[in-house]
């Protein structure tokens, strides 16, 4: 059994932490509605955003009511496990209140431990576990349900039915909770989080973040576009523009003007057997061409073209040998260079939600736009007046719309349609599916700050460094020599360093700046030298120079530069550093647990000798 307090403790946590999900739109999952297309006798009607359940009378309600039932399972779960252990217990409602008579029953059920000290609370403590509601009652399991839910009692009872219902249905269950993980991970259903920043120190795991926050989703790659912005980004790498480009030329329908025109201008390449080579060249259009259309070109030639003898039989000889040449591929189609609007991140992206978004109005599939490192490009330029769109009304659409460019709108009603929602009367308008999600490095000096108006459109996420040992990156550790060390232990220490040096965190390392397991040359390489240049460089020969080491033996601080951890006493440096530091080895930590073990036993085996 599970200490009911603790086990609603969390779950209140839990719902707290969905908090901001939950207060917006929360669409359910069309697995789980397939699954669920009744509950006993009731019939539902699922609605975007809420549902109706179908008896005598219709009653509408939230979709937020399925996922806090979800929540709450294990709840239900364990209050049945309890009043199962009871067998039934006759005027079990006298027991409330009464822990003397509560202990008496247990006992005589043959409960001890701790076991006996729970269901004793659960009998007579009903303010323990949150119970309003007598436990011989078929709803007794509502207040506890709706405390942790922290809902209203009369109009949000029916989330504690729905609770009991999903105890039995594991599937739909899962299918609920992993909805609401995505829901969470994916910012999806908020207006407010349509637009986020995920910000942090170097190597804090920013990309991890929304890397784990795709995958747990189970959005599709093709739902997905990247980008990386750097000080050479513009409007055209991110939206797109007009580019040349290389193309066979379509020879097989040509018009006879054309076909004249082509004449004229191999004749102006070339001085020998010009009929010939055009007639092999083109020889799929003058096929094509009606007859009428071959004596027009055939005068033309003798004509205007200057051609002083009748090329009726050159003509057809050439054709037939540009139709053996076409057939042995031995015949190289000419190239033309013409220019066509070249769509960038943006422009697919934007296509794409309008696409999946066309497909199902009621819940449109989320597309992701993710840029790395946004601080890093001038994002004024980048974006344009584009920066408009993101201001998202309740639904998620873009409240105010702009007219896109003419080459843009040509792009766009050819993929989408004239009247496409997309691109009608030339405007753009983002939909409620497209998320766009960034990363953004504080430590990196941006040559283009953000200005307050671009900002104030996004929603700001912080991911902090964590130091505990219990996390992925807890059992990361870097080698040097014969010594070990965890990198969350040396994070912790240089850390305060960079803090006291620069009296700021943006220069500090996060729990991912280093992969699993480093060895010393990779740790010079990367870790060092990242302190040196950002932080300890121009603070050499001073006090804030944390570029030092000592040894065991004598304990003073001696100060070095990066170019000395490539000499021949770089192993003894970077341990020093560490011993500087006052970074412990994972080895003299184990030593030190080791001849601990080995004194008690030493002197348990004095005791026994001298007893």
């Amino acid at each position: 059994m599970k200490d009911l307090s603790i086990l609603e403790a969390e779950l209140a946590q839990k719902v707290s932490d969905y908090k901001s999900v939950l207060q917006a739109d929360c669409p359910l999952p069309a697995e789980f509605k397939k699954l669920v297309p009744k509950v006993d006798n009731y019939t539902i009607k699922y609605l975007r955003h809420s549902f109706i359940v179908s008896g005598r009378l219709d009653i509408y309600l939230p979709n937020q009511l399925w996922y806090l039932a979800a929540i709450c399972v294990p709840l239900y779960k364990e209050l049945s496990l309890y009043k199962q252990a009871l067998h039934d217990e006759v005027d079990i409602s006298s027991y409330k209140g009464n822990k003397a008579k509560a202990e008496k029953v247990v006992n005589n059920l043959g409960y001890d431990g701790q076991e006996r000290e729970l269901l004793v609370k659960f009998l007579s403590d009903y303010e323990w576990w949150r119970g309003g509601k007598s436990i011989d009652r078929g709803d007794y399991f509502y207040s506890p349900i709706l405390s942790v839910c922290n809902l209203v009692n009369v109009s949000q009872s029916y989330v504690a039915e729905m609770c009991k219902y999903l105890a039995s249905k594991d599937e739909a269950t899962d299918l609920l909770n992993q909805a609401l993980l995505g829901l969470h991970g994916t910012l999806s259903g908020s207006d407010k989080l349509l637009q986020t920043i995920y910000f942090g120190a170097p190597g804090s795991g920013k990309s991890y973040i929304v890397k784990e926050t795709m995958r747990k989703a189970g959005v599709p790659e093709e739902n997905i576009f990247r980008t990386t912005f750097h000080p050479d980004s513009d409007y055209a790498s991110f939206v797109g523009c007009y580019k040349p480009v290389v193309r066979s030329k379509d020879d097989t329908n040509l018009t006879k003007e054309e076909l004249l025109q082509c004449f004229e201008t191999l004749r102006s390449e070339t001085e020998s057997y010009p009929v010939d080579k055009f007639a092999a060249r083109y020889h799929a259009s003058l096929q094509n061409i009606s007859k009428p259309e071959k004596k027009w070109l055939r005068e033309e030639l003798q004509n205007t073209a200057g051609i002083s003898f009748d090329p009726y039989a050159q003509m057809n000889t050439a054709i037939a040998v540009g139709d053996y040449l076409a057939e042995q591929g031995l015949l190289n189609s000419d190239e033309t260079i013409t220019y066509d609007f070249s769509p960038q991140v943006f422009t697919n992206a934007y296509v794409r939600a309008w696409e999946v978004h066309s497909e199902s109005e009621s819940e449109p599939k989320p597309v992701y736009l993710i840029i790395e490192e946004i601080n890093r490009g001038n994002c004024a330029q980048i974006f344009g007046d584009l920066f408009q769109l993101l201001d998202r009304d309740g639904d998620g659409v873009s409240e105010y719309k702009i007219k896109a460019d003419e080459d843009l709108t040509r792009y766009l009603q050819s993929k989408l349609g004239v009247t496409h929602e997309g691109i009608k009367g030339g405007n753009l308008c983002l939909p409620s599916n497209l998320h766009i999600i960034a990363t953004m490095n504080t430590s990196d000096q941006s040559l283009f700050p953000m200005d307050s108006a671009f900002k104030r459109r996004w929603n700001w996420k912080y991911v902090p460094i964590n130091y505990s040992p219990d996390i992925d990156s807890g059992k990361y550790t870097i080698t040097i020599g014969c010594n070990k060390y965890r990198w969350v232990d040396f994070l912790e220490k240089v850390n305060e360093r960079i803090l006291e040096v620069t009296d700021s965190e943006d220069k500090q390392m996060g729990n991912f700046f280093i992969k699993d397991f480093v060895g010393e040359d990779e740790f010079k390489s990367k870790v060092m030298f990242y302190l040196w240049h950002e932080v300890c460089k121009d603070e050499f020969h001073t006090k804030n120079n944390f570029f030092r080491y000592t040894t065991k033996e004598e304990q003073e601080e001696q100060e070095f530069s990066f170019n000395d951890l490539y000499k021949d006493c770089s192993t003894d440096l970077l341990n020093g550093f560490m011993n500087y530091l006052e970074v412990p080895p994972v080895t003299q930590e184990k030593t030190s647990t080791a001849e601990a073990s080995t004194s008690a036993a030493t002197e348990t085996t004095s005791t026994e000798t001298t007893a």
